[in-house]
């Protein structure tokens, strides 16, 4: 269970998966500009501001310090700093934000648990699994090949998901029906 358990945490950090992404609802309060984000929080990929689909802007520590504590208006920036999400300027008002993040896969803790990957994807934690237990019993060369069939598996998975996310113009060719 051990091993499965760091394969599945080891995966879930290798690409935004889409199984990955979740939401979360931020309720401000005015006057409050620090927010606890989920537990099974990985990373962000964006927050906005429901009522007008207003897409706050993320800001290193440093920039978003430049902003005083004592301003207070309509959220236009945030940062993730530790498990907090910080809004700058400090919402004047009460605002319904939607932290758009990818989570970590769970721990598995028995028969009945199962993860949030997709099974056409297992083979990613079953090498990786693998590449560990083998590790453990100082099986160095085969333990390299389980680890390199890993990283393909890895290379692979996430060229086809970043190929399927874009939208691409169809090829016609000249001559044919559509293209005239």
């Amino acid at each position: 269970d051990e091993f499965i358990n760091t394969a599945l945490r080891q995966v879930s950090m290798e690409h935004n998966w889409p199984w990955l992404l979740d939401t979360q609802t931020i309720t401000t309060a005015a006057s409050d500009g620090e927010y606890n984000v989920d537990a099974d929080f990985l990373a962000t990929r964006t927050i906005s501001e429901n009522a007008s689909d207003l897409v706050l802007r993320n800001m290193a520590l440093q920039d978003i310090l430049e902003i005083p504590e004592t301003t207070t208006a309509r959220p236009q920036f945030y940062m993730i700093e530790r498990e907090q999400v910080v809004l700058r300027p400090i919402p004047d008002a009460v605002y319904t934000l939607t932290h758009y993040f990818y989570r970590m896969e769970p721990n598995l803790t028995g028969d009945s648990a199962s993860p949030f990957i997709p099974a056409a994807y297992d083979e990613g934690v079953v090498e990786y699994a693998t590449y560990l237990c083998l590790r453990l019993r100082r099986e160095d060369q085969r333990a390299l090949l389980s680890l390199k069939a890993y990283q393909d598996w890895v290379k692979r998975t996430g060229d086809n998901l970043v190929e399927s996310r874009e939208p691409r113009a169809p090829r016609v060719r000249r001559g044919s029906g559509l293209g005239r």
